[in-house]
């Protein structure tokens, strides 16, 4: 036992609250310690005053009345150690002689602002490792070797948050946060297959109030009352007392040039009150590749101030990698320990490095759906990844260090391309004149390096949302000063990493028009040079002609006198008041605005990757995209070849994820789905929706709609970011735990892997069918509308009739893009309420050629809403009407009775949706033959109904008249599996079937039609399944959680199970499980714990 001078312990109890450990035996641990007994039935006014630690092994509970000391306690510097699962969890009142529990939340526990939710984790068994990370904690150590560290039944990590002050307002995206906590894990444990599950002893420092230690776990048996249970407490308390510090090591740069002389600058930061200990830090620094030790350096520092910090330069050292590692000692024992790293390199060794990298490219006769390497398609499986211990501001202090251990275990899991890039602190990062800072670029090289180290690639941003970080009032789109620093920075990056074959630019993250208008279609900037840019572009336009531009947009000579004279658009003109008329603001000229913000943002992207391309023509060159479509657009930047590889991300509408992938995917170009998180959700009472295997389907559904090209979000949970739904998101959680994404992730990434060499030329001409996404009135005041009418088509064409269409932007029906529109018998035009000129004039010549046309709702507004009479040139009399609330409409002999009434947010609909009254109408269908082909125009814009009965009828008859069959599978009874994504691929040697259920559990039977083999296939609900089927209707590859029949074939997986055949070998990686066994055709196996996630050979 140890002597602890001066120090106080309390140990909270109580006598009708269930507890860990009986107070008893918790003083009997500790007999050498001053210690006091509080009851927690009890007022707690005044106890806690003259205490150093509070121990509460009540586990989850709390006096809800008294927890206000306890928190006064906490802020006042004090140490609290809880023992038991979710501390501060359920709060309970003392009333008299009986104890009411009250319901379960997260307000005492969030109140310490280091916690915001806990997440339950697994339990663990005698065939997992338990380990420790410091040497401080050497009796855990001894526990666990003498093999009484004991199972649990239960473990609990958390979502950290360790920050709670944001940084002033002139600071926007700068840094969310000012760091405040440090988070240690003291011990974790991993399975059998080497997955850290469990993080069961925690430590959180915080730098301004006190520290907090969790024993999150629920042992098995009496361990707290054997002598290692009591070891651990005492060893536990006995590193609580000592003074707190942190202990950090930088560098001037992560990467040094030969002649350079690097300077490691070690900090050391006193946390509470300076105490009468001898300190002393020992620096040592080693080859990375063989820890060999090549220079040390002891320092005994003075703390006298709260703080020390040395700088440690050393000579000019050989080329090499090096890493230095600093140990805090405190009275002769290690406290603190940090590790950091650079590179001492010239130029030419990096080129030399880089050569074993084999660049990945774009070959279209090879494949159009993925990239190339060494020949082969190369199927993207990724992370955004900032290093795990300063999250974002890593290229402003880089440690190669951390970075190493991280990116080791990525490429572990699966990973083979990384994002990353500038998220915050830009004024560290960029020069006044846009130019990036030599210590960013010398962290980007590091970093670059690193990655290259473990064969990755890595797509970099060089901003986000809108790139004016030096001024945000300034657009960079049209104002020179800020458009020129944009130029520098794209321009001072190509040329520092010309060359370097592991690097991509990815330009700008989640772009947005203006920073006014961030995450919406667009919206002004209020840059005095855009309204001069605007009035020239409108003059152009328009000829000069003003009375063409007045009549376009319905105002007279008040609202546009003279052309300079035109102001912006204002935010009322965004917006539609359907329930009650309003000061008339006119829309119309959002037709125009949203065109040359289009025009505008791609001229400069295009500037942009010029500049890419000046210095590497062989750097790929892409930029996200965020939900929902919104100007920049994917498909028009694809149209104007300024991206080479289109991207998506996704977010918010979960259950609309295979409508955002197919509004970004670009027919003939690979699509990427490059940010995929998932959102965490609270309930009424604060605490988590769905647990962790909810989210895990939920981004595996993402990761399937992406198909084969995903790049997650993000690899680690940052616990400084101040914004609550960002601190959930990553494969690994703060305390360094996986969240069972990751097992989704090492799945898909080994399997898609093992089957990406078969990728091989996509039959591009399948689908045979096209929707147009209705984008008049996508950039429009009733943008909502659009946005129901064109996911409710893709939901029921691709949902409940199995049928596949490529999506094109309205805008871009032009002749000239056949790359994008393909060769398709059928155009479907859903929602039409707003249709602009050009796109009527190509669906009536795409239709002369023999063609047919679906125009679900009437083409008699323009992009301008003028009413025009289109139909009677085309020899129909036909009159706009107003919708009523439940409408009819006969198709093929059956009669629907589609419903408006929700359409427009409870209004009438007739205020903002027109119908077709034709002046003989028979079905409410018109079906006009025009030279070779058949125009169908439905009178209702059916796809605004909440009919999809309807719809589907009109869609299967318009298909029919096509004669657009599917020449690829046969689903039975398709119409009772509208949950069922069925999306088959076509390539030279195989047919990929991804299956995904939005719905229950179900089971569908389908028919590959080049084989004529029969599948049956179990789909779990929320879940989804991959089939690569060879054109002979061998199974080649699959990911599955249930059960497939393929003619003789029958796999009952019990589970998830990714197989590959290779060479008449099966190989299998399997997953979490409800039983050990796997039947593939007649040949059984028994799975053992050690046998999950790995690769084996049936």
């Amino acid at each position: 036992m140890f002597v602890a001078n001066n120090k106080t312990c309390a140990i909270l109890y109580s006598d009708k609250v269930p507890m860990v450990m009986e107070k008893e035996q918790l003083t009997q641990t500790l007999p050498n310690l001053n210690t006091k007994l509080i009851c927690a039935d009890n007022p707690l006014a005044g106890a806690l005053d003259d205490v150093d630690i509070l121990v509460n092994p009540l586990g989850p509970y709390y006096p809800e009345a008294e927890w206000k000391h306890i928190l006064e306690f906490y802020q006042k510097g004090g140490a609290i150690l809880n023992i038991g699962l979710k501390p501060f969890s359920i709060p309970f009142v003392t009333e008299g002689s009986e104890v009411r529990f009250l319901a379960e939340n997260a307000v005492a526990i969030r109140s310490l602002h280091v916690v915001e939710d806990w997440i339950l984790s697994e339990p663990t068994t005698k065939n997992m490792q338990p380990e420790v990370y410091n040497q401080r904690y050497r009796f855990i150590a001894e526990i666990i070797n003498a093999g009484e560290f004991p199972e649990m039944n239960q473990t609990c990590s958390a979502s950290y948050r360790l920050t709670e002050s944001p940084l002033a307002d002139d600071r926007p995206f700068e840094s969310d946060t000012i760091r405040d906590s440090r988070l240690e894990v003291i011990c974790g444990v991993r399975d059998a297959s080497g997955r850290l599950v469990a993080a069961p002893i925690t430590r959180i420092d915080h730098f301004k109030r006190g520290s907090l230690v969790f024993l999150n776990f629920e042992p098995e048996g009496e361990f707290y009352n054997s002598e290692s249970g009591r070891k651990l407490l005492a060893g536990i308390i006995k590193t609580m007392l000592p003074q707190r510090f942190t202990v950090e090591l930088t560098n001037e740069f992560a990467r040094y040039k030969p002649s350079e002389s690097p300077k490691i600058t070690s900090t050391i930061n006193l946390l509470g009150p300076n105490k009468n200990c001898h300190h002393k830090l020992n620096l040592k620094l080693s080859l990375f590749s063989n820890e060999q030790l090549i220079d040390e350096y002891t320092i005994e520092p003075s703390l006298k101030e709260g703080a020390f910090s040395a700088e440690w330069e050393l000579k000019p050292l050989l080329r090499g990698y090096y890493s230095v590692v600093a140990d805090l000692l405190v009275d002769g024992e290690i406290y603190a320990q940090h590790s950091n790293g650079f590179f001492q390199l010239g130029d030419e060794d990096i080129q030399d490095m880089l050569k074993k990298i084999k660049p990945i490219y774009l070959d279209t006769t090879i494949t159009t759906d993925y990239c190339i390497r060494d020949g082969k398609p190369f199927a993207m499986h990724g992370s955004n990844y900032f290093p795990s211990d300063i999250h974002r501001d890593c290229f402003v202090d880089f440690n190669p260090e951390q970075c190493e251990k991280d990116l080791l275990e990525l490429k572990s899991v699966g990973v083979n391309i990384l994002r990353t890039g500038i998220w915050q602190t830009y004024r560290e990062v960029y020069q006044e004149d846009g130019n990036i800072r030599e210590k960013s670029l010398r962290a980007m090289e590091a970093f670059f390096l690193v990655a290259a180290g473990h064969d990755l690639y890595v797509q970099f941003v060089l901003g986000t949302f809108v790139m004016n970080h030096w001024d945000r009032d300034k657009c960079p789109i049209h104002n020179p000063e800020m458009r020129s620093k944009t130029i520098n920075a794209f321009a001072s990056f190509a040329k520092r990493f010309k060359g370097w074959t592991n690097v991509q630019v990815d330009a700008i993250n989640e772009p947005s028009y203006s920073y006014k208008g961030l995450w919406q279609t667009a919206r002004p900037s209020g840059d005095k040079y855009e309204l001069e840019n605007w009035r020239n572009w409108l003059k152009e336009k328009y000829n000069g002609n003003l009375s063409m531009l007045r009549e376009a947009w319905g105002v007279g000579v008040e609202t546009a006198p003279d052309f300079s004279l035109i102001e912006m658009p204002n935010e009322d003109q965004f917006f539609r008041d359907y329930g009650r008329k309003a000061t008339y603001v006119p829309v119309a000229p959002l037709t125009d605005f949203f065109q040359f913000a289009r025009e505008s943002y791609s001229n400069w992207v295009e500037e942009i990757k010029t500049t890419i391309k000046d210095q590497d023509p062989k750097m790929l060159f892409m930029m996200g995209r965020d939900e929902p479509l919104r100007i920049p657009e994917q498909q028009y930047e694809a149209y104007k070849e300024n991206i080479e590889i289109v991207n998506w991300h996704h977010w918010h509408r979960d259950s609309e994820i295979f409508t955002e992938y197919l509004f970004n995917r670009v027919r003939g170009i690979p699509c990427c789905g490059q940010e995929l998180g998932v959102y965490h959700s609270n309930e009424g009472r604060g605490l988590l929706v769905y647990d962790d295997h909810d989210y895990a389907n939920v981004l595996e559904r993402k990761l399937l709609y992406s198909f084969g090209n995903w790049i997650q979000w993000q690899a680690h949970c940052d616990p400084y970011m101040f914004a609550t739904s960002e601190i959930n998101l990553g494969l690994f959680r703060a305390d360094g735990t996986e969240t069972k994404h990751l097992d989704v992730v090492r799945l898909l990434s080994w399997i898609e892997e093992k089957t990406a060499h078969l990728m091989i030329n996509r039959d591009e001409d399948d689908p045979r069918c096209v929707q147009v996404l209705p984008n008049s009135l996508y950039y429009s005041a009733d943008n909502n509308l659009a946005i129901q009418g064109a996911t409710r088509a893709t939901r029921v064409l691709h949902y409940h009739l199995k049928q596949r269409a490529n999506v094109v932007l309205e805008h871009l029906l032009h002749k000239d893009n056949v790359q994008q529109i393909g060769n398709p018998k059928l155009i479907i035009f859903p929602a039409a309420v707003l249709v602009s000129d050009d796109a009527w004039q190509y669906i009536l010549d795409f239709v002369r050629e023999g063609k047919t046309a679906l125009i679900s709702g009437h083409v008699s507004r323009d992009e301008y809403w003028r009413q025009v009479n289109r139909l009677q040139k085309l020899g129909v009399e036909a009159q706009l009407e107003n919708i009523t609330g439940v409408e009819r409409i006969q198709i093929n002999g059956e009669m629907y009775y589609p419903c408006f009434q929700e359409t427009v947010e409870g209004k009438l609909a007739g205020k903002a949706i027109n119908k077709l009254g034709f002046e003989h109408p028979a079905e409410g269908i018109l079906k006009i033959k025009l030279g070779k082909g058949k125009l169908i125009i439905s009178a209702l814009p059916l796809e605004l109904s909440k009919s999809d009965d309807a719809i589907g009828a009109l869609y299967k008859m318009a298909l029919a008249e096509a004669n657009v069959v599917d020449e690829v599978l046969h689903v039975k009874n398709k119409e009772a599996h509208p949950n069922l994504l069925i999306y088959p691929i076509s390539y030279d040697d195989c047919t990929l079937y991804t299956i995904v259920n939005e719905g229950t559990d179900d089971t569908v039977e389908f028919t590959d039609l080049a084989s004529g083999k029969n599948i049956t296939l179990s789909v779990p609900a929320q879940r989804g399944a991959k089939l690569w089927l060879g054109k002979d209707g061998k199974l080649l590859g699959a990911y599955l959680n249930g059960r497939l029949k393929i003619g003789d074939l029958e796999i009952i997986t019990n589970g998830d199970l990714a197989l590959c055949y290779e060479q008449d070998k099966v190989k299998i990686m399997a997953g979490e499980r409800k039983e050990r066994q796997i039947k593939i055709d007649e040949q059984v196996m028994e799975l053992a714990d050690n046998h999950l996630f790995k690769e084996m050979v049936l």
